[in-house]
């Protein structure tokens, strides 16, 4: 078994620092500014929303990737609550792919039901691993390491391989 646990980047905090500052100009300009209150109300509102949004969704949750032979799974912990978000079988895997490459290709993907299971707002590289479900092919957005990428990588070429054996 192998599991990795991104690291909260300070761009996430970055972000909730702004929407706090400016939600707070905005309330401040919104007692000051009579022509315009209500639109800096709104304002305020909407920078409120933004900070609950990213506190709630990436700073507050760990998300953990594990790799467990065939099965990849996500689990979401926020305080004592564990919640298993995915669990797939890497022989629905299509593509395992990081942002780099996917720049680098010329191959464009269609638009697909996507899945982000990232930790970071900004993440500096995150993988998509396309795979079909239910007939439909969707994507896995999440930020692993060097080491669980390419582990995850050898794992689909090894079942691929194995599928393509038991064909012939």
């Amino acid at each position: 078994m192998l599991q990795y646990s991104p690291k909260t980047k300070r761009k996430s905090w970055f972000a909730l620092l702004i929407a706090f500052l400016l939600m707070i100009v905005c309330w401040a300009a919104s007692q000051t500014i009579e022509a315009y209150r209500l639109l800096f109300q709104i304002g305020s509102l909407i920078a409120a929303m933004l900070f609950i949004q990213i506190t709630s969704r990436y700073l507050l949750p760990r998300y953990h990737y594990r790799l467990e032979g065939k099965m990849f799974s996500v689990i979401k912990v926020q305080g004592k609550r564990v919640s298993t978000l995915c669990h797939v079988d890497l022989s629905e895997a299509i593509l395992l792919i990081d942002r780099r490459t996917l720049q680098k290709s010329k191959e464009k993907h269609p638009s697909l039901s996507c899945y982000n299971f990232c930790q970071n707002l900004f993440p500096d590289n995150p993988c998509r691993l396309y795979l079909t479900q239910n007939q439909k092919e969707v994507f896995i957005l999440f930020e692993p390491d060097e080491i669980f990428r390419k582990t995850m990588i050898d794992q689909i070429n090894l079942i691929k391989t194995e599928v393509s054996n038991h064909v012939h």
